[in-house]
């Protein structure tokens, strides 16, 4: 499974040669990195509710209702 640890960590390989640019990368990407991973976990909840018998909207709903509860803030 392709997770965002995974994502970061690969894009970090390729400052190995030049790792005084790694922090400035990381710094300028947190948002973008945060966004991957608020909906990597957001859909690995939409797919735990599967089976659910609700539509797609109301699995959204209940992801996005997880993750605020779960974490944000943290």
């Amino acid at each position: 499974m392709d997770t965002p640890i995974r994502k970061l960590l690969l894009r970090s390989k390729n400052f190995n040669p030049n790792r005084e640019m790694l922090l400035p990368f990381l710094m300028d990407n947190n948002l973008n990195f945060l966004e991957e991973e608020r909906n990597f976990i957001k859909q690995i909840y939409k797919d735990a509710l599967k089976d659910s018998g609700l539509n797609d909207a109301q699995k959204e709903l209940k992801a996005e209702s997880y993750y605020s509860e779960n974490y944000n803030n943290k």
